[in-house]
């Protein structure tokens, strides 16, 4: 269910360390979605061209930058086409060019395939490129409803 459906990308990446580019983007077809593998590779092609990792398809995380490594996440990610994308800081490793490039990627994706994609991220830089944002902070906050 959770490979199908959520797409999660993680501050540290997650990836496999003795995998190349590709087999990290196509974890997912490797841990069962098998049936999907021509589609899955056909986005993650796509993906890798538009984040800028394309280059690097049989390359190893050990010899990636970690701006590199959090692009092949990010393809991972979206590449089984999730209905929900929930990313912790998703540009944090990222220089400023990389981090709108990989924005756009995120957002013009989601928006495409109509998916709900959730980032948890510091950079207030980002929050105007999203429809809604919710602050935590006015989250933690008691609010009686009621008196005894």
């Amino acid at each position: 269910f959770r490979l199908a459906r959520i797409g999660l990308i993680f501050q540290e990446f997650e990836l496999v360390e003795h995998l190349a580019v590709r087999d990290n983007i196509l974890l997912p077809v490797h841990l069962g979605l098998r049936s999907q593998r021509a589609a899955i590779e056909a986005e993650a092609k796509r993906l890798a061209e538009h984040t800028g990792i394309a280059g690097y398809w049989r390359m190893h995380p050990r010899n990636l930058s970690h701006g590199e490594r959090q692009r092949v996440a990010i393809c991972r990610a979206l590449s089984t086409k999730p209905s929900l994308v929930l990313a912790d800081e998703p540009t944090g490793n990222l220089d400023p060019l990389n981090k709108r490039k990989v924005l756009d990627v995120m957002i013009n994706t989601a928006r495409e395939r109509g998916q709900c994609l959730v980032v948890a991220t510091h950079d207030v830089e980002l929050l105007d490129a999203f429809d809604a944002v919710v602050q935590f902070e006015e989250l933690n906050q008691f609010r009686e409803t009621a008196t005894p």
